[in-house]
């Protein structure tokens, strides 16, 4: 096998390996995403009985 390719093999390999990094962060960007909508969320409710609690006082 000729050195030119292998080395076009190692590219290959590189390529491949830097698509799946890429898969990989975006899956951990979608769970980051997913939290953060909880968060607002429970933000949401806790404003929300935080208001009553307000007009209640009225």
């Amino acid at each position: 096998m000729s050195l030119e390719i292998m080395k076009k093999k190692v590219d290959l390999k590189k390529i491949e390996a830097n698509i799946a990094e890429l898969n990989y962060k975006i899956e951990e960007r979608k769970e980051d995403i997913k939290r953060m909508q909880d968060h607002i969320i429970l933000q949401d409710e806790r404003m929300s009985k935080i208001k009553l609690e307000l007009e209640g006082s009225n």
